[in-house]
Parts: structure tokens; C-alpha cells; sequence
């Protein structure tokens, strides 16, 4: 992630993204599939999709199966977010 537009992200979260990325594309997942997924803690899980969503860097949607997020900015659809890739 481009450090100038979102210069609060830190190291860890830029982790979390590019793994969201890697494993949910731009496809809609859950708290339980991102635990899976990634095989992350309960906490930081919860922790970490709540920081990201409040950055608006993901969209949270609530239904009657609980909170389901996709990721708002993408490096095809937003590149100016993104660093160049080494």
C-alpha cells in the first residue's frame, strides 16, 4: 500500500491486506473464513478487519449471517494505492 495515501498503515496491516488480497480477491469472506484462510487468532482477526474497515480500506456488510467484508481498493481498480511491485 502507497504509505502517502494511507500513511497510519502500519507493516502489519499492509501484511493483512496483501494476504486478504492474496486469499479473497475481491470476493466477499467472513470473520470464520478469514480465521481459516489464514490461520490467524480469533483476536487479531477481529482486531485487524475492524482497524481496516474503520480506515475504509474494507467494506463490512451485516446480515442475518453475520458480518461479511471485501476489500474496497484493489491494485487493478486503484493502483495509485498500491507501491510498484520490486
Amino acid at each position: 500500500m502507497n504509505k502517502e495515501l494511507c500513511p497510519e498503515l502500519r507493516p502489519t496491516q499492509k501484511k493483512t491486506l496483501t494476504a486478504i488480497y492474496e486469499a479473497f480477491g475481491c470476493d466477499e469472506f467472513s470473520s470464520d473464513m478469514f480465521i481459516a484462510t489464514l490461520n490467524y487468532s480469533v483476536s487479531y482477526t477481529y482486531a485487524s478487519l475492524h482497524k481496516l474497515t474503520l480506515l475504509r480500506l474494507l467494506d463490512q456488510n451485516i446480515d442475518e449471517n453475520g458480518n461479511r467484508y471485501r476489500l474496497v481498493v484493489t491494485p487493478e481498480e486503484n493502483p495509485e494505492c498500491f507501491d510498484p511491485a520490486a
